[in-house]
């Protein structure tokens, strides 16, 4: 095996709980990870550096999902990607989506293309977006 990226590494070498060999709770491993990473953005853990950490032999998705609930109490939260081999540690936003703007649900006279709410139904595809949202499409 060669050697970590420096990043790894660093990450690693502070990978550390008093009494390693006891299987950890996902409330004891979310606060682990706030106490070590609160004050970073991008973390992320990998499949094996979660099941070592933990004493798991092997990760299962409701730990996973655990750790994510109770990471959610410190406005963080726990999110895998598509083939579950790395798990990144995000903040959570805490603005709506409506409060930023709504452009799909106003009705604005005048406004210009590039701005203008998307109407479906008059779409040429809109048989083709009904049934690929139905499960019916390609």
């Amino acid at each position: 095996m060669g050697l970590l990226p420096t990043t790894h590494r660093a990450f690693t070498d502070c990978l550390s709980y008093e009494g390693d060999d006891v299987m950890k709770s996902a409330k004891e491993f979310a606060a682990w990870l706030m106490d070590r990473f609160a004050s970073y953005n991008g973390v992320y853990l990998t499949r094996s550096d979660i099941a070592e950490l933990t004493s798991r032999q092997s990760l299962r998705s409701d730990f996973v999902r655990d750790v994510h609930n109770e990471l959610m109490h410190f406005g963080r939260g726990l999110i895998a990607d598509m083939r579950n081999d790395k798990y990144y540690m995000v903040t959570l936003g805490s603005t709506h989506w409506k409060d930023v703007g709504d452009f799909y649900g106003e009705n604005r006279a005048g406004a210009d293309e590039s701005h203008s709410p998307v109407n479906i139904a008059s779409s040429s595809e809109s048989g083709q977006i009904h049934s690929l949202a139905n499960g019916r499409g390609r």
